[in-house]
């Protein structure tokens, strides 16, 4: 690449006939701050993941995103998650999560963002809402009272879908166990 910050990125972009919002992302960000290590960042590095999310809410991010189904997005922990959301919703930046697991862990993975919403008053995003396992295969509607009682408590969480069957994550990056 030929930039080493979110301002860098940004200043690259040709110009836009269109409005761009740009999120950070959790991925670049740990890489930066630790490389792809299966590990709880050390303090000094989580404080370089706060101030490179800060840097990029600074210079024209809406919101942080993570991709917890994507290694090394998937090592963290959910108090990492929370910390760097943290600092995004000091700018009032939102939170988008594409959740750890959309089939066996669904329920589990969409209370994680809410909860994440809950404890650093971001708004939240669940990205490509799903069922992914046969078992909860007809249980949509309870999926979405995840979200709607978050809604009534007060909270701004929505969620998308994409309309169609398939996707494009790729094999090696999401559907091989950690190890």
């Amino acid at each position: 690449f030929e930039w080493s910050s979110f301002a860098e990125f940004v200043d690259r972009l040709p110009p836009l006939g269109l409005n761009v919002a740009q999120l950070v992302g959790h991925i670049p960000v740990r890489i930066a701050a630790m490389g792809v290590e299966d590990r709880p960042p050390r303090p000094q590095e989580l404080e370089l993941m706060k101030a490179l999310v800060a840097e990029a809410m600074e210079t024209g991010a809406v919101g942080f995103s993570t991709g917890l189904m994507y290694p090394p997005s998937s090592y963290a922990d959910t108090d990492e998650i929370v910390a760097l959301t943290e600092v995004c919703a000091k700018f009032g930046g939102a939170y988008h999560s594409h959740v750890r697991d959309m089939g066996l862990r669904v329920f589990e993975a969409v209370q994680e963002a809410v909860d994440i919403g809950q404890r650093t008053g971001a708004r939240v995003q669940v990205s490509h809402m799903k069922i992914n396992n046969r078992k909860h295969w007809g249980r949509a509607t309870e999926l979405m009272d995840v979200v709607e009682r978050a809604r009534l408590a007060g909270q701004e969480v929505v969620c998308d879908a994409y309309p169609y069957t398939a996707g494009s994550g790729g094999l090696k990056n999401a559907s091989l166990p950690k190890w």
